[in-house]
Parts: structure tokens; C-alpha cells; sequence
């Protein structure tokens, strides 16, 4: 895995199967109002705000230092972060089933709020392939494996990602073999 690299608006990774990814356009712009970024709930009914590659805004940032990528608000009313954007990795995909040779990628918010076990809230966003959801993303499910830890999966045609070129081995018209380069991707810095 690696630290994601977001430069210049870009949201991009190269899966340890040579497949890359494209999640730029699933970024919700942070001037955006609150009904704009992604919502789901757990079973608790904690509501939950994200955003992928990117903050949330400015109003569901207040109270926190560095504005959380996710944002849990409980049914008491309580706001946590569950990490925060400028804290995240992105790494091969490991949620539930996904089309494809290029199933997906996991991103990664680190550093949240404190818990009362002494650690930071992290998230998990499980990005799966399913080329039937266009225009944004469809949230599956939101879970909390382990105290303060919690997963969220959802589904994106974005996250069907492209399988690396493979050189071909078929003789041209010269009889020399078609060779296929793949050029290398803006990809995360370790």
C-alpha cells in the first residue's frame, strides 16, 4: 500500500496487479453544502458523511483541527471524526465481491477523534467495482469491526479500473512481434 497522492485534483492508484484507478471524479468539491457529500448508516443509526480523496466542509468540519474526510454524528447529536483527509492510504481492494480483474481499492482515513481506548478512529471505504453505478457511488453497508475501526463499502463504476497493457505476441506484417508498452500512471508516492 501507499500514502495517496493527490495533486492537483488527482486521485489516483496502481494496484499491486497493475490494474490503475481513477477516483478523481468521485471527489466532492468541499464548498459544496452538507447534502452534497456521501451519507449512510450504521446499524447504531450514526449517520455518517464522507467524502473520497478529499474533505468535508466547512460545516461539518467545525470543532476539528484538521477537517475529517468522514464524520460520524451520532444519534445524541455527537460529532466524531473518523479520519482525516490530509491523513489517508489507499491500497488493493479487499471488500466484497467486485466485478472484474480490477475489483477496487481501499482508502484509508487515519487520525480521527480519540476514543475512550486511547486510539484514533480510522475508516476503511471498500471502493468496489459495479459498472451499473454511474454518476457517484451506492453505499452498501457501514460496520464497525473493532471498537473505534469502522468499514464503509460501497459500489462505483470509477472504481472498475483498467488492467495493465500486457505486450502482444503476434507477428506483424514484417514478422517482427507488436510490442504494447503501458507508460506509467501518476501514482502514489510511498
Amino acid at each position: 500500500f501507499a500514502l495517496l497522492s493527490i495533486v492537483c485534483g488527482q486521485c489516483t492508484y496502481t494496484a499491486n496487479n497493475g490494474c490503475t484507478y481513477d477516483l478523481s471524479g468521485l471527489t466532492i468539491a468541499v464548498n459544496q453544502p452538507t447534502s452534497a457529500f456521501y451519507t449512510g448508516m450504521d446499524t447504531s443509526n450514526s449517520t455518517f458523511y464522507f467524502n473520497i480523496c478529499g474533505a468535508l466542509n466547512s460545516e461539518l468540519s467545525t470543532g476539528f483541527s484538521t477537517p475529517p474526510g468522514v464524520l460520524q454524528e451520532s444519534q445524541n447529536g455527537s460529532n466524531y471524526s473518523c479520519g482525516v483527509y490530509n491523513n489517508t492510504l489507499i491500497q488493493d481492494y479487499s471488500g466484497a465481491a467486485a466485478e472484474g480483474s480490477c475489483p477496487g481499492v481501499d482508502l484509508i482515513y487515519f487520525n480521527g477523534t480519540a476514543c475512550n481506548n486511547g486510539s484514533n478512529r480510522q475508516t476503511t471505504i471498500n471502493i468496489g467495482c459495479d459498472s451499473t453505478v454511474v454518476n457517484g457511488l451506492s453505499v452498501d453497508s457501514i460496520i464497525e469491526p473493532a471498537a473505534c475501526a469502522y468499514e464503509i463499502q460501497v459500489f462505483s463504476n470509477a472504481a472498475c479500473g483498467v488492467p495493465a497493457a500486457s505486450p502482444s505476441a503476434s507477428p506483424s506484417a514484417s514478422g517482427a512481434a507488436n510490442q504494447t508498452s503501458a507508460s506509467p500512471s501518476a501514482s502514489p508516492s510511498a
